[in-house]
């Protein structure tokens, strides 16, 4: 067994395993279940091979690595999905396998499924194993959108989307009321790592109408900006939200943590105060009420009521509006930030839109302080590698540490992707995700460099060639489409 330090306060642990999938889940699961009862202050994320285990307490987690391999935990939830088997991929599915669709659902419909790993969205989880016939690649170009509660296959696995997202798997149904995910629950996953599932007929043929109403943003008590223009992204933002990685969701918080945390202190709040997070464009408001602001750290100005406020597009990718006070939102899962793909946190879950009104939080403050603007440059960023990876081969670090990167337009909060030198791949993926943390180097199946984001899921099917520390992640994100990236691995 195996314990490295990929970033400071996170480990990645790695057991010897044997038997099939499920049996390797179960073993994971214990010792998973083991830290967790010896480091009740860890965040333990469980992957198809692997546990990452987020705490500042290296010495106790050593101690409880090296402890005796505790017996499986006890049974777990089963769950009943119904299931319409209407996807668009299904007459595909049919051509490939020779199978009627009848024929398909009763196969996808006959196992009774253990689910190895969630992650991907909140919610989802990855269900296994799937009868052979039904076995089906990746899509050679993923859906930029498949529906909540698509039914997917992929390899040995299947799956139910929890929410709207970009899909590569082949979608074959369509759940009903599958309710994955829900914020009044705790934890709010419907499935947990091996729960049971069986995808059962609807009980009624009538399909239920779809369709929710949009989300409204809370009204604040007093006012003092009106949203004008949005070009293209703004949302709420704190430091993020920690300690919940392991029940699938994503940190989320500042692209740019250093820039939140300057714009904070000059407006004189604490460091982590909710701020609205401008993205790759520009931002206008009215002024309700007299306000406080700084914008990025700059010197903090106050606005007056029936003022102005304009924020133009620069030559910096995020910019952080602080409103002295912070900005008001509800505090979900322990962070008002915004993470829009679950529609939680900040203005009703959503990005902000014309129209809407903030209002002051009630953090504590003292009075405007002297902050500095963190600077937008071009040096290296600092990498900490990650270890040996059977799908990379041995030069594939020192074709990353010695190319030049670009920052292409595929760049939002979940990643951005890097044009340049394409990282050499092996054949062989592995069969499940395993977990992963914002900043990670990921390498696609073409070669391409992508680095994830704040919103990123806890666990990727990509393998990693390391961890850009916290520092430079904030400095890659102040860069903007064409700006050149370079990696320097951590001395």
């Amino acid at each position: 067994m195996s314990l490295v330090e990929i970033a400071e306060g996170a480990y990645v642990l790695a057991p010897e395993l044997d038997g099939d999938l499920v049996a390797r889940a179960t073993q994971l699961a214990a010792r998973a279940a083991a830290l967790r009862s010896a480091l009740p202050q860890a965040d333990v994320v469980q992957g198809g091979s692997t546990l990452l285990v987020l705490t500042r307490d290296a010495a106790a987690l050593r101690d409880a690595s090296d402890a005796p391999v505790p017996p499986p935990p006890p049974p777990s939830r089963h769950h009943e999905i119904e299931i319409d088997y209407d996807g668009p991929d299904l007459a595909e599915l049919c051509e490939a396998t020779g199978l009627s669709a009848a024929a398909v659902a009763e196969l996808h419909a006959g196992p009774t499924y253990t689910a190895l790993v969630c992650g991907f969205l909140p919610g989802f989880a990855y269900l296994g194993e799937i009868p052979d016939a039904l076995v089906r690649p990746r899509l050679a170009s993923p859906r930029k959108r498949v529906a909540p509660g698509a039914v997917g296959v992929a390899g040995k696995l299947t799956g139910v989307y929890p929410f709207a997202s970009p899909g590569g798997w082949s979608w074959i149904g369509n759940a009903r009321q599958a309710h994955l995910f829900d914020e009044a629950r705790d934890p709010p996953r419907r499935i947990a790592v091996l729960d049971t599932v069986r995808f059962v007929p609807p009980s009624d043929p009538a399909r239920p109408t779809a369709g929710t109403a949009p989300l409204a943003a809370p009204a604040p008590s007093r006012p003092v900006l009106e949203v004008g223009r949005v070009a293209p992204i703004a949302t709420v933002q704190d430091l993020g939200r920690f300690g919940r990685r392991g029940e699938g969701l994503p940190t989320s918080g500042a692209l740019d943590a250093e820039t939140l945390v300057a714009a904070n202190l000059a407006a004189g709040n604490p460091p982590g105060a909710a701020a609205i997070e401008i993205v790759l464009g520009g931002f206008a408001a009215s002024v309700i009420n007299d306000v406080t602001v700084s914008l990025d750290g700059e010197p903090a100005a106050t606005l007056r009521g029936g003022d102005r406020l304009e924020i133009p597009a620069t030559d910096r990718a995020v910019r952080y509006l602080a409103l002295r006070g912070g900005v008001a939102a509800p505090v979900v899962f322990g962070s008002r930030s915004t993470l829009v793909v679950a529609g939680l946190g900040g203005s009703g879950g959503r990005p902000l839109a014309r129209g809407d009104r903030i209002g002051l939080g009630e953090e504590p403050v003292g009075p405007p302080g002297s902050s500095e603007r963190p600077a937008l440059d071009d040096e290296p960023l600092e990498l900490v590698p990650s270890p040996p990876d059977p799908r990379l081969p041995a030069s594939a670090l020192d074709v990353l540490l010695g190319g030049t990167y670009q920052m292409s337009s595929a760049l939002d909060r979940l990643g951005a992707r890097l044009a340049g030198p394409p990282i050499p791949r092996g054949a062989g993926d592995l069969a499940l995700p395993e977990p992963v943390l914002p900043g990670a180097v990921q390498v696609t199946g073409d070669g391409s460099v992508i680095v994830l984001g704040p919103d990123a899921a806890v666990t990727g099917g990509y393998p990693v060639l390391g961890y850009l520390t916290g520092p430079s992640r904030s400095r890659l994100a102040r860069r903007r489409s064409g700006a050149a990236v370079r990696f320097r691995a951590r001395g």
